[in-house]
């Protein structure tokens, strides 16, 4: 991938504009203070316009929409939408890129850089998805196989590692940012998704055995660093647990037993369970997931609810 360049040639903006400041510090503005797997995210999504433009760098792409006239950056936007759209793209990736072109766009509209504005809407798309997750009983296994593992330390993290991330409904992210300040008792501080400021979670009596079960022999490790959970593989042995290295411990756990596995599933199992549990409220199960939006919570409670399966199971009834 191209990398992201914070160097915009300042002839891609207009005269006045490129005099005031250089065109690196939109793109820094624009990067700045999100996440490393955000930038890693615009970096793709912003890769592949700069190929659609032919630009040498994505700073010169983005000069394309930010120098241009308000029309012609529109049919620059309208052409890569309508690109993407016949190269089969799902809609969700095509408004997802369109996205990051709109808010880079609206930046420099905000800093001075451009008086452009992107009104290429995306497509319309509606979720398909699966959203229940692997059954408890399939966890279960999967728990229980983390337990029987001959490797005291692999089993202790594996438990506590899929213990909150089941029973708190935490994103990869969420787990492997855990710091060793994070646990205070029966407490974990959490960096919920497009939060700013840490939330703090009571953990249930068995998400607690195995944490502080896992911490104990955590803090025997010799290490300089302070994330709570650590790599195991001998390649890589104390560093921090990244997401991709979660990613692999769930997947290989799951195909030891037979499921087909992976973290966010983990997550989505949980969010179901919540909606069982509460009795379908989704003011409980949005606080249990962390979802900025209710309708996302919506969607766990219809899944786990089926009231089409049920309504669909009642009117083949009427039939012989």
């Amino acid at each position: 991938m191209n990398e992201i360049s914070t160097t915009l040639q300042p002839s891609t903006l207009p005269a006045p504009i490129a005099a005031q400041r250089s065109g690196d510090e939109l793109l820094a503005a624009f990067l700045r203070g999100r996440s490393p797997r955000t930038i890693a995210a615009y970096g793709k999504d912003l890769e592949a316009f700069r190929q659609h433009v032919g630009a040498g760098t994505i700073s010169e792409a983005l000069g394309a929409v930010t120098g241009a006239s308000q029309g012609e950056a529109n049919r620059t936007v309208l052409g890569f939408r309508d690109s993407m759209s016949e190269a089969g793209l799902a809609p969700a990736t095509v408004n997802r890129r369109l996205a990051a072109i709109r808010s880079a766009v609206k930046l420099a509209r905000v800093l001075g850089y451009s008086v452009n504005a992107i009104e290429i809407g995306g497509l319309r798309s509606e979720s398909y998805r699966d959203v229940k997750g692997p059954s408890v009983g399939a966890l279960q296994v999967m728990l229980d196989a983390a337990r029987a593992d001959a490797d005291t330390w692999r089993a202790a993290r594996d438990v506590a590692a899929l213990r909150l991330t089941f029973d708190l409904a935490l994103r990869r992210a969420e787990l492997c940012g855990l710091r060793l300040a994070d646990i205070e008792g029966d407490r974990v501080w959490l960096m919920r998704k497009g939060k700013r400021q840490r939330i703090a979670k009571t953990m249930p009596p068995a998400t607690i055995k195995a944490v502080h079960a896992w911490l104990s022999i955590r803090r025997r490790m010799q290490v300089n660093h302070d994330a709570v959970f650590v790599s195991l593989s001998n390649c890589a042995l104390g560093a921090p647990l990244s997401a991709d290295g979660w990613h692999k411990i769930v997947t290989d756990l799951g195909n030891r037993v037979g499921i087909k596995v992976h973290p966010h599933a983990i997550r989505h199992a949980s969010i179901t369970a919540a909606a069982v549990a509460t009795g379908g409220n989704m003011v409980d199960v949005q606080e249990h997931s962390g979802h900025a939006n209710i309708a996302t919570a919506r969607r766990y409670v219809a899944a786990a609810q089926d009231a089409a399966g049920k309504v669909a199971a009642m009117v083949a009834g009427t039939l012989e």
